[in-house]
């Protein structure tokens, strides 16, 4: 996995430059704790985007992932499937001690990248069962996930409230 550039933007914000699989041309994506506003710096167009945990050296590659999970249905030339199965061989490839740092780092994320963490999680490792109800309680009654593809790689997606677009 690519590894992140930790930056300093002032005396006070550090943030890491996310190289998610979601690519455009031209395009920066910053993930900070303090949000600002997009600026085009010649051809260059940076895009500020909130982060929901404090990147850190050791965390950037789990963070990495995190953000193209919350981003899947934004990759170009891949379809949902496709990059859901690419996600999974990588979280597989996690030491155990890694996808239990990314379930907990999940905890900080929105609903439905819990969700989908969890599912893929559950899919590639028989470990982490207390982990990955721990991360399911946090999002009981927090809705239904719709993908916006017409079939999921894995068998489980219910569990996780997580549906394919009719």
């Amino acid at each position: 996995m690519e590894k992140a550039t930790l930056v300093k933007l002032d005396n006070d914000t550090e943030c890491a430059f996310v190289n998610v699989v979601v690519s455009t041309e031209n395009v920066i994506t910053i993930a900070t704790n303090k949000l600002r506003r997009s600026g085009k710096f010649g051809r260059v167009m940076i895009h500020y985007v909130k982060a929901y945990v404090e990147p850190n050296e050791r965390n950037i590659p789990l963070l990495q992932i995190l953000d193209t999970i919350k981003n899947v249905e934004h990759i170009q030339d891949s379809s949902i499937s496709d990059s859901l199965i690419i996600l999974s061989k990588i979280i597989e490839n996690l030491s155990s001690g890694q996808r239990l740092e990314l379930l907990d780092l999940a905890r900080k994320y929105p609903p439905r990248v819990r969700a989908l963490t969890g599912l893929i999680v559950e899919n590639v490792s028989e470990q982490n069962g207390s982990q990955l109800e721990r991360l399911k309680n946090t999002i009981i009654g927090k809705g239904k996930y719709q993908l916006k593809t017409k079939k999921l790689p894995f068998k489980n997606n219910v569990n996780w409230n997580i549906y394919e677009f009719a």
